[in-house]
């Protein structure tokens, strides 16, 4: 513990504001994203498909995240400065969750590839492709598969007690002493990204091309499937490049950037990584078709459901004993005093109080 190097301000008072502003993140990926897998498991045409699992998988991980920033979070930056440990699961789970986003858009534009280009029974399907996206057991092997290589890096970094407090200000992997490890640690995540964009890269194009030279008529449903899962493709595929730019500086390259930065500036500048995860089922509700028809059905219809008038023309009710339907209203009774002059024109009370009450139907 006495050789423990911990970032100035990374713990503590100065840490309170982003312990707050974190867990309000967290907490809205975490509920946006259980959204969208109460919408998957109440859909029996979602559950059947076995492409969908691959955008599911996203928002699986996306849960995971919020999860861990909602409710670990706060709990890491008040008591890991005494308590190691969660400072190393929560930067286990953020290293893990990352290579997550990387390799879901990957497996959505392929699965949505040999599935609009091919059927599985077909001579131009190989043994592969057959299997992997046209079979639940398939697709559920290759995720697994994707997700035990996200996590042997941070296994790997975990061995060698290189978990901790990340330069950026974050939980992750600890600021590197030896050369050797930051290259590899580099490595690693470069050509995870790099095989994933390349693969991401290939299957669009293919898609495209496929979409301009054989997809006649743009609003077949099937051309317009594609076209939504094309769009949320290029997004997902994008946006965490963008946002987690400044992380990936910040991380990657702190043998190169001197440390001159504060740490409140330098948790600002990776804020922006909790935006994929935050849009990432909106996108999906909104793009995709099964998705979207069953969040309508499940949420939106019963969000503005109002009382409906069955067409068509009203008959007044008959009363009984009468031909024409009369308001009976009860009597007004206006009461008037009256007032008595004498022969000279002045007014005098009359004997007796006289009083005249008109009924008024």
């Amino acid at each position: 513990m006495a050789n423990r190097w911990v970032p100035v301000d990374f713990y503590g008072a100065p840490a309170y504001w982003f312990e707050i502003v974190t867990s309000i993140f967290g907490l809205d990926i975490f509920l946006s994203n259980m959204l969208l897998l109460w919408i998957a498991a109440s859909s029996r045409e979602i559950r059947t498909l076995p492409s969908n699992y691959f955008t599911i998988n996203l928002a699986f991980g996306n849960t995971l995240v919020g999860s861990f920033y909602a409710f670990l979070q706060p709990f890491v930056l008040n008591y890991g400065d005494t308590s190691p440990v969660l400072c190393h699961i929560c930067g286990f789970g953020n290293i893990t969750f990352a290579m997550s986003f990387l390799f879901s858009p990957t497996l959505m534009a392929a699965s949505r590839y040999y599935n609009v280009t091919r059927l599985p029974s077909s001579s131009g399907s190989n043994w592969f492709s057959s299997r992997a996206f046209f079979t639940k057991i398939g697709a559920l092997s290759l995720l697994v598969a994707f997700w035990s290589y996200a996590i042997l890096l941070p296994l790997f970094l975990l061995a060698i007690d290189q978990l901790g407090e990340d330069p950026s200000g974050f939980c992750g992997a600890k600021a590197f002493t030896s050369p050797l490890l930051y290259i590899i640690y580099i490595i690693s995540l470069i050509i995870f990204a790099l095989f994933n964009a390349v693969l991401t890269y290939i299957y669009f194009h293919r898609l495209s091309k496929f979409m301009a030279q054989y997809q006649r008529r743009p609003s077949d449903v099937s051309s317009t499937d594609t076209r939504s899962v094309m769009r949320l493709v290029a997004i997902t595929a994008i946006l965490p490049l963008i946002c987690n730019s400044p992380t990936l500086l910040l991380s990657g390259g702190q043998w190169f950037i001197p440390d001159v930065m504060p740490m409140w500036l330098k948790r600002i500048l990776v804020l922006p990584v909790f935006i994929p995860p935050m849009v990432g089922p909106w996108l999906t509700l909104l793009l995709l078709r099964p998705f979207k028809k069953r969040f309508n059905e499940k949420v939106m219809a019963k969000m503005w459901r109002r009382p409906t008038m069955t067409a068509g023309l009203i008959e007044p009710t008959p009363q009984p004993n009468d031909a024409v339907n009369v308001v009976q209203r009860p009597p007004v009774h206006r009461t008037t005093s009256v007032i008595v002059y004498d022969a000279a024109g002045r007014q005098r009370p009359p004997p007796h109080p006289l009083k005249a009450t008109l009924s008024v139907p």
